[in-house]
């Protein structure tokens, strides 16, 4: 049956994709997420320290986070050693939307069941859990926790384990041996197929299609590709595009997903900026338009989302105004 449009669907969870190069602001912009935040962290925690540095919590005293992280086991050559991350990844992730929905008491008989040997098969099906989060809750201890926002932080590392995980899979499924994983880490080289890329490109499709389906605001950090060309002279280059760091086109086709892909740089004044409409060269906007500002300085994704989530009374009262 058709539904009447009107403001209700302002109120849906915000999803961010932000994006640019290193050190200019994204996990401490991501922070600033509706608090409690939880933060999954593909690769080493340090992304998080901008969050206890004395600036963010002197701005956001009473902010509250908590992470996981999923990190790669590399050779001494930098060859993967097996390829875990990226499920591992996915069982944190599982688990803590498992311990956000959980009451104190669903947590307590989880406890006795644990302590009267009951089978995982039992306590999965009788509580509706992953096998994760029996696990975490087994093996550390884990209590239930709530937040209202979630950060994938980040995508370039997702890549890189997603991929360690379609050339392994590759590996099994080939029938010619002759370039098998084992020899090639032999030699310290890992060189993907085309089948491997596309193996890693469908596993961030699903990975995205999850992390729109929670119902939390949510922000994924991602890198920076730039497209560059060769001025006349030959001898510098110029930006032509810059758009989320993905596989091909990815690039394009999952920033058309998130309603709020934003552009981080620093300002001449060492102020984060923050870019939130695009131009020929920065794909950058907001699916409610003309709401925020096209430029932020220092900005406040929880403010933001208050803004965007009164959108549309906003316009029409600024509208009448402006009459």
């Amino acid at each position: 049956m058709p539904q009447l449009l009107d403001d209700s669907i302002l109120g849906q969870q915000e999803k961010f994709l932000i994006y640019g190069h290193p050190k200019v602001g994204k996990s401490y912009l991501s922070g600033t997420l509706p608090s409690p935040v939880y933060h999954l962290v593909i690769g080493p925690p340090n992304e998080l320290k901008c969050l206890r540095s004395p600036d963010f919590r002197s701005i956001y005293p009473d902010s509250v986070h908590y992470f996981d992280f999923a990190l790669e086991e590399y050779g001494k050559r930098g060859i993967f050693v097996e390829a875990n991350a990226f499920d591992v990844a996915c069982d944190l992730m599982d688990a803590a939307l498992d311990l956000d929905r959980m009451t104190p008491d669903e947590h307590k008989h989880i406890l006795q069941m644990i302590e009267k040997n009951a089978k995982n098969i039992e306590i999965r099906k009788e509580m509706n859990l992953e096998q994760a989060t029996i696990d975490s809750i087994k093996d550390k201890g884990s209590t239930p926790f709530h937040f209202e926002s979630i950060v994938i932080d980040n995508v370039t590392t997702l890549m890189e384990v997603q991929m360690n995980k379609a050339i392994e899979v590759g590996d099994i499924r080939a029938k010619d041996k002759s370039k098998s994983l084992e020899l090639l880490r032999k030699e310290n080289i890992m060189i993907p197929a085309d089948n491997d890329y596309m193996s890693a490109m469908a596993l961030m499709d699903n990975f995205v299609n999850w992390f729109f389906k929670i119902p939390k605001h949510g922000c994924m950090i991602a890198h920076v590709h730039e497209v560059m060309k060769q001025d006349r002279s030959g001898h510098s280059e110029i930006l032509q595009k810059q758009r989320p760091l993905f596989y091909g086109k990815q690039r394009t086709r999952i920033p058309r997903a998130f309603d709020n892909v934003w552009y981080c740089d620093i300002t001449g004044g060492n102020l984060f900026e923050t870019l939130t409409v695009g131009d020929n060269i920065t794909i950058a906007g907001t699916r409610t338009g003309g709401v925020i500002k096209d430029k932020l300085r220092d900005a406040n994704l929880e403010e933001c989302i208050k803004l965007l989530t009164a959108g549309k009374a906003r316009r029409g009262k600024k509208a009448k105004e402006d009459k």
